[in-house]
């Protein structure tokens, strides 16, 4: 309860009018109105977006994480708004994000240090960031599973009881399907986490659960990331890497990861001259560096030693990450331009920073009024710094309308997610969905689907059409039932194909490739088997409460009466 209490400040101004639009914000929404459209005709999982892309389409939902998509249909469905859905995922995430950072502290710092770490992870500058600057729920869902992952991990090391390898698996699948690029981010700082408390607790046999976990939740995974990482080739993803995304005009100065406090709503640009902070904090990075003299009283706590050594570290890994001096790094390291901007590595910087500022608090714990003080003050002290950066700059106050939400304006989304063969980026909203461009046709009775577009074609002499649907792998085109052959021989890769005369039924589907049906059927495996298995626990755990609840009846009915 004291977990929720504390966010409440910082998502309170999300139950105001208005939708918090951000940087990201018209991305998010149309997202969701996709997802909307998948659910009412069976698109599952979602991969296709018809609207995105100004119209023509975009497999968007193959290669963005698509679980907080996922979650918000479950809460549109039960009839809140687009734009309010929207605000509800961030709500989650927040409380998610404290919830995930107590449990995980609490476990070398104690309730009062979980307390403290849990508020410097909500309050950050970046957390803020996240929701009022950028509006972007996919990378705040993962800041709020990134300790979740961690917490898990360890105690699967600690105590390696199965209910807590389900948890682990069920954590890391949801950051898989959240976000695949920061996925890349904390797999080093997970790796030396997990590989320094092996090394301490000598517990060497949790390594085959920490791995069945690791494969367990990658294949329940599998539908989203087999084709994100083995269809790479398919679309423009090459685009993430150049122009505006080219890393290096988005390295921040030590001022602005620092000393400034600079707020504002734009964004990231060549050179100092940012519209977007780039702050950690200045009490965040300060508890950060005091680490140093903290850690000859923390040795004898073995685990509470290499727990902050290691978040120590990669707090300033990633300081240095983000800092121009570390282009070198950038540019040999293929892995690591996928993360496109370096100041993305605040998260990293706010998740280590925000764990250690509980260490203090531990080493109190022999004075119990001290420990309390230093509590308070350091809870106060962060909220009284950064609470004012938790507000909203652009609001929506018009309906929504998913469609023209949808085709929006040009976004990284759809521009990295057109498909290959197309050489040119749309300038402008689609045209009608079926267009004649050579002889003659009457086309009538048209009707989309969230994959799928079908009509009614009249020819007298036969005709060349063009739809207005990007030609992705594996779109096929049936003539009154019978599948022919089509082309892609335009600047937008558009669907074309050639129509006899006479009157015709067409319709346009776009079926699974080889990889995404073994990806699929894979996923459907998993969590069959994931859900029997979690059954099974939670029947044996219940008929072990039963039989011990039985005998203490016994004993009891056993006893000679009071007389």
């Amino acid at each position: 309860m004291g977990v929720f209490l504390l966010t409440v400040p910082v998502w309170q101004p999300l139950t105001s009018p208005g939708y918090v639009k951000g940087l990201d914000g018209p991305m998010a929404p149309a997202l969701l109105y996709e997802m909307d459209r998948c659910f009412d005709d069976g698109q599952l999982p979602c991969r296709w977006t018809p609207d995105v892309g100004q119209g023509y389409g975009v497999p968007a939902f193959d290669y963005w994480g698509p679980l907080p998509s996922y979650v918000g249909e479950l809460i549109h469905l039960s009839g809140v708004g687009i734009f309010e859905t929207i605000h509800v995922l961030h709500v989650i995430a927040f409380i998610l994000s404290g919830l995930f950072m107590f449990l995980l502290a609490r476990e070398f710092w104690g309730n009062r240090g979980g307390l403290v770490a849990a508020t410097f992870y909500t309050y950050a500058p970046w957390h803020a960031s996240l929701v009022y600057v950028q509006g972007d729920p996919g990378e705040h869902w993962a800041m709020a599973l990134f300790p979740a992952v961690l917490w898990a991990s360890y105690i699967v090391i600690k105590d390696g009881k199965a209910v807590n390898v389900l948890l682990l698996i069920l954590c890391t699948t949801a950051l898989l399907l959240t976000h695949n690029l920061l996925v890349l981010m904390l797999f080093p700082l997970a790796l030396v986490w997990v590989s320094a408390f092996l090394m301490v607790t000598k517990e060497w046999e949790r390594l085959v659960r920490l791995a069945i976990a690791g494969v367990a939740a990658f294949s329940l995974a599998a539908f989203f990331t087999v084709p994100a990482l083995l269809e790479q080739d398919l679309v423009h993803l090459e685009r993430a890497k150049g122009g505006y995304y080219a890393y290096a005009a988005h390295f921040p100065t030590l001022n602005q990861l620092f000393l400034s406090r600079f707020w504002g709503y734009g964004i990231s640009v060549p050179g100092p001259g940012d519209g977007l902070s780039f702050q950690i904090g200045w009490l965040h990075w300060a508890l950060a560096a005091v680490f140093v003299f903290l850690a000859p009283f923390l040795w004898r706590k073995r685990a509470a030693f290499w727990a902050a050594a290691v978040c120590f570290a990669f707090f300033w890994a990633s300081a240095f990450i983000m800092h121009s001096s570390s282009d070198f790094l950038w540019r040999r390291l293929s892995l690591l331009q996928w993360e496109l901007f370096p100041f993305r590595f605040l998260l990293m910087a706010t998740l280590t920073s925000s764990f250690l500022a509980g260490a203090a608090v531990a080493l109190l714990r022999a004075r119990p009024r001290f420990a309390l003080l230093l509590s308070v003050t350091l809870v106060v002290a962060v909220v009284a710094l950064n609470l004012e950066y938790f507000r909203a700059g652009e609001r929506e106050f018009g309906p929504f309308d998913g469609a023209a939400w949808a085709v929006g304006p040009r976004s990284d989304l759809w521009v990295i997610t057109q498909p290959q063969d197309a050489t040119a980026v749309p300038g402008e909203p689609a045209p009608a969905k079926v267009q004649v461009i050579a002889g003659d046709a009457d086309i009538t009775q048209i009707e989309q689907g969230s994959a799928s577009l079908a009509f009614a074609a009249n020819s007298t002499s036969g005709a060349r059409l063009q739809t207005s649907v990007a030609d992705f792998p594996n779109w096929q085109v049936s003539l009154d039932g019978t599948t022919i052959p089509h082309d892609h021989a335009n600047p937008l890769a558009t669907v074309s194909f050639d129509l006899p005369r006479g009157s015709h039924s067409v319709e346009l589907k776009l079926e699974d490739t080889a990889i995404r049906k073994l990806a699929n059927y894979w996923s459907l495996a998993a969590w069959a088997i994931f859900i029997i298995f979690a059954g099974s626990l939670i029947a044996r755990a219940g008929w072990t409460a039963f039989g011990t609840t039985r005998g203490r009846n016994d004993a009891t009915a056993d006893l000679p009466a009071r007389g």
